[in-house]
């Protein structure tokens, strides 16, 4: 009469196997298994046209006095060749991401 097998170390076996296949695939895709953060969608202005504007005298005299802080939303290479000095580089494609960084009590002047 023939033993019949102990199923228990093909089953560790296979599960190890999965395992060691997960880390892998963790390893070889960044965040696959993280969930993604949802970004904090920006309030919408009903047009451009009814966003506040300012005259470049009045942002100089914001900047002179210190009442403002000034928010660069162009690209990286554009804020690295000439900014505002003591300006915030936020480039536009991040703001959703990165809005919780700004003082919605705080003055901002973008560009």
């Amino acid at each position: 009469m023939r033993k019949k097998k102990n199923p228990v170390p093909l089953i560790l076996m296979a599960a190890g196997s999965l395992l060691f296949l997960g880390a892998i695939v963790s390893l070889v895709v960044p965040g696959i298994f993280t969930p993604q953060a949802t970004p904090t969608p920006l309030p919408a202005a009903e047009s451009v046209e009814s966003v506040p504007r300012i005259s470049l005298e009045d942002a100089l005299a914001a900047y002179q006095a210190g009442s403002a802080l000034f928010l660069d939303v162009r690209d990286a290479q554009s804020y690295a060749s000439r900014h505002v000095p003591g300006a915030l580089s936020i480039p536009i494609e991040q703001l959703p991401d990165r809005i919780a960084e700004l003082d919605p009590q705080t003055w901002i002047i973008t560009y």
